[in-house]
């Protein structure tokens, strides 16, 4: 991992997922911090939803939380192709 992959703290970023027509800030998520796992040592990216879900409130979910490999996946599927989460600001 390289520091540019590394997300930094208030930094907003999109899930591939994102609808431009859905709601507001759908899948759009700010950036608590990193940490490391500390069972596996894994590094891993702290996030918050900027919108709310039936999954968030089912859930009661304040934070997401996902290895940073994960992260910094990129996404070959038919209907699209390239990273994981874009940042945004």
């Amino acid at each position: 991992m390289t520091q540019n992959n590394k997300p930094q703290e208030g930094e907003i970023y999109r899930h591939y997922k994102y609808n431009p027509n859905g709601e507001e800030n759908n899948y759009t998520y700010e950036i608590i911090g990193t940490c490391i796992h500390t069972e596996t040592e894994d590094n891993m990216v702290v996030y918050k939803p900027l919108y709310d879900s039936s999954f968030i409130k089912e859930n009661n979910v304040d934070f997401f939380c996902r290895p940073m490999s994960m992260w910094n996946d990129q996404i070959d599927k038919i209907e699209y192709s390239g990273p994981r989460f874009t940042k945004l600001q």
